[in-house]
């Protein structure tokens, strides 16, 4: 009788990941078959019969439970639902079907390999799939874990190893859960007893759900502030105006500009004596130069990358996100959800060696010399900075990633320009200030020249970029006397500050420890699909709704707009990760924080509730204002 071939369960985190792992082990010679019309992909290796599914992202969701649901919420005390309400795992609608073939193909096999992301949110779907799937069906399954950088053939091959095999990381396990535990806890407490007040005050309004969380809640506070500061800046800047006189000299057929360090409160006292200089002297006082190194980019994390691709491809971050994801799936780039900006190691070497074939299939031409990386401080300990994994010309990108296939392209070339400029010397500029001075004022000319283009040969994403296209500075000599051909006059206002860029709520959220690489593109798509925030311009600018709320807020709990106290959470988060703190202890500390919040936060509740509804109440009279101003045969009609 033949014996049969052991089986092999191999659990993805997504359905092209499974593939993309089945072709590289079975050098594509797999089989697919749908089972409950999820893809399966089948082959043999190494005398075993290998099955690969790829999920949908995480298979159940931490939940309060049923009776607690269908009890509705004016029955329940969210301060319930903060300290000691129970939960439990709830299967994602659209994870039901994988669900179910896992637990029909465990009972074929003794041993389950989980290939998802690894990360804290990696390891907890392959927690769920082993523990609350498999296990339940075959409770002496064997579990074991691969663990890789990207979906490139050698890491794949090298994760799959028997001896590289591991155990999933029970500390990562427990950290996300923690996060998810006290998350649920804290949104759903506030936001219930945020959203009943309201109604309360409003009756029968339709105001939808008043939405507060520990993550998103501190971040629309950041771009409100911002908002008050752009404002502010914007009346000083219309009230407060000083004059300079820009004076233009000739030098041969060059002309150069000089401007007076001298202010004036008037413009016609600026126009009198710009004109008393023309046609006399300025004489060259005195030329100072110096030279200055300008630092090369450190390497590519996931804040980094949102960051620039934000600012740079004029796209969000969830996006920026999402492309990059794309990419690390056709195997082109690294994991890219990390936080480590530092290459130790054989990581070290084989980006040199990248740098190097990047040079010799010219798809970037540059002069530079390949260097040592400069690194950063951040290590995860999970994954490498973001770096292409496989070299090709950006225009393949196109043929290999489908669906924005053009955005995939920007982006591979940005995170191969990025990873190049991280490899390459620093630049050096020459700073040139020249004071001249003539009827005993002085006036200034300041200029920059590149003297050794380093990195910028390949990073046109820096400011000093443009100074490459620039011609060479016109020489001048101390003691040189130009003639004053002209002027002009220079309004000084103070410098109107900007509505915050997402890229700039990125790095500003990095810095404070708002969420993390996985989750801060998340809460800023939800405070704009919560309609608090919107974007314009390339700007994030809050609604009237999410001024409204953050000035509640602001009066009657400000503490839930305070970016540190998450900031503290998530070194909880990293604590419980290392296994320096207890998860227990860490939900039970949680907990008591906003505990101590939430009851400050209800004894002004009703305060809350005033100061939101009057601005909900303007809101709906501006719109009826609006409306009646709008011929009727233009407005919308509702459909029957």
């Amino acid at each position: 009788m033949k014996k049969k071939r052991p089986v092999d369960i191999i659990v993805a985190e997504k359905e092209r990941a499974a593939e993309r792992i089945a072709a590289i082990l079975s050098s594509s010679k797999y089989r697919e078959k749908k089972i409950n019309k999820v893809r399966v992909f089948e082959f043999n290796r190494g005398g075993r019969r290998i099955l690969v599914v790829g999920l949908r992202g995480h298979l159940f969701t931490s939940e309060f439970s049923k009776k607690i649901h269908e009890a509705g919420w004016r029955s329940i005390d969210p301060l319930y639902l903060l300290t000691k309400a129970p939960l439990m795992k709830i299967p994602r609608p659209e994870s039901r079907s994988v669900i179910k073939v896992l637990k029909e193909l465990v009972k074929i096999t003794n041993r389950v390999i989980i290939a998802t992301d690894y990360d804290r949110e990696g390891e907890n779907i392959g927690m769920q799939a082993s523990m609350l799937v498999m296990k339940k069906v075959k409770p002496k399954i064997e579990v074991k874990r691969a663990v890789f950088n990207s979906l490139a053939r050698r890491e794949i091959d090298k994760a799959f190893r028997e001896e590289n095999l591991t155990d999933l990381n029970e500390k990562m396990i427990a950290a996300s859960e923690v996060r998810q535990e006290i998350d649920l806890r804290m949104g759903v407490s506030f936001t219930r007893l945020a959203t009943m007040s309201v109604q309360d005050v409003l009756g029968s309004m339709n105001i939808g759900m008043i939405s507060i969380g520990p993550c998103q809640t501190p971040t629309l506070g950041l771009i409100v502030k911002r908002y008050f500061d752009h404002l502010h800046s914007v009346e000083m800047n219309r009230k407060t105006v000083k004059y300079k006189v820009r004076l233009i000299a000739k030098n041969g057929g060059e002309r150069i500009e000089f401007l007076s360090k001298r202010e004036f409160a008037k413009e016609k006292e600026a126009v009198a004596f710009g004109k008393k200089l023309v046609n006399k002297d300025l004489e060259i006082e005195k030329i100072e130069k110096r030279i200055k190194n300008v630092k090369k980019p450190l390497p590519l994390n996931t804040p980094r990358l949102a960051s620039l691709a934000s600012k740079e491809l004029r796209v969000s971050s969830k996006k920026a996100l999402d492309i990059a994801e794309k990419l690390y799936l056709e195997g082109l780039i690294t994991y890219p959800r990390t936080e480590t900006d530092r290459y130790k190691g054989v990581e070290r070497s084989i980006a040199k060696k990248l740098a190097e074939e990047l040079r010799e299939k010219k798809i970037l031409n540059f002069s530079s010399k390949i260097m040592g990386p400069r690194n950063g401080k951040s290590d995860d300990m999970a994954h490498p900075p973001i770096r292409p994994e496989k070299v090709v010309h950006p225009d393949a990108v196109l043929r290999i990633v489908k669906k924005d296939g053009k955005l995939a392209s920007r982006m591979y070339e940005l995170i191969i320009r990025h990873f190049l400029a991280n490899l390459l010397e620093d630049a050096e500029v020459e700073e040139i200030n020249v004071k001249a001075r003539i009827n005993g004022e002085v006036f200034e000319n300041n200029s920059l020249r590149v003297i050794k283009k380093g990195f910028l040969e390949v990073y046109p994403y820096h400011e000093l970029y443009s100074e490459l296209r620039k011609g060479t500075n016109v020489e001048l000599t101390e003691g040189k006397r130009l003639k004053i051909i002209a002027f002009k006059i220079e309004e000084l206002r103070p410098k109107i500050i900007q509505p915050i860029s997402e890229s700039e709520l990125v790095r500003l959220m990095d810095k404070l420890g708002i969420g993390t690489d996985a989750t801060f593109a998340d809460h800023i798509h939800k405070i704009i699909e919560r309609r608090y925030v919107e974007r314009r311009g390339g700007r994030l600018i809050p609604t009237q709704l999410g001024i409204a709320l953050y000035e509640s807020l602001n009066k009657s709990a400000p503490e839930i707009l305070d970016p540190t106290i998450r900031s503290k959470m998530e070194k909880w988060f990293t604590e419980v990760e290392k296994g320096l703190k207890n998860p227990k202890e860490v939900v039970r500390e949680a907990i008591k924080v906003f505990k101590e919040i939430y009851i400050r936060f209800r004894e002004n509740i009703g305060e809350f509730a005033q100061t939101l509804t009057e601005a909900i109440r303007n809101m709906e009279k501006i719109r009826a204002k609006r409306r009646k101003k709008i011929p009727k045969k233009h407005r919308k009609r509702k459909k029957r």
